[in-house]
């Protein structure tokens, strides 16, 4: 991965108590909505259509017990073509 798990940790840390509740929000084509979602945890889904219907955002509330278990859904989703995490 071309990103700094490190900091991206402590900058998680910094920000969350945990245990607690994370948003993860995503940009993707929708034909690769259903594979983003197969590597998310369980949670409170949304989607919503581009105006354009050229993408689908997907947010998620989960509730998680450490950074490690947000970096590993980013790590996950990473490996969808198209993708951008916020």
């Amino acid at each position: 991965m071309s990103w700094d798990v490190k900091s991206f940790r402590e900058k998680i840390e910094q920000q969350h108590s945990f245990p607690g509740t994370y948003i993860f929000k995503f940009i993707v084509p929708p034909d690769k909505k259903d594979e983003v979602v197969g590597y998310l945890p369980e949670g409170e889904l949304t989607f919503r259509n581009s105006s354009n219907k050229k993408y689908i955002s997907i947010t998620l509330k989960s509730d998680v017990n450490h950074s490690d278990d947000i970096i590993r859904v980013y790590e996950k989703v990473h490996l969808v073509e198209g993708i951008i995490a916020l």
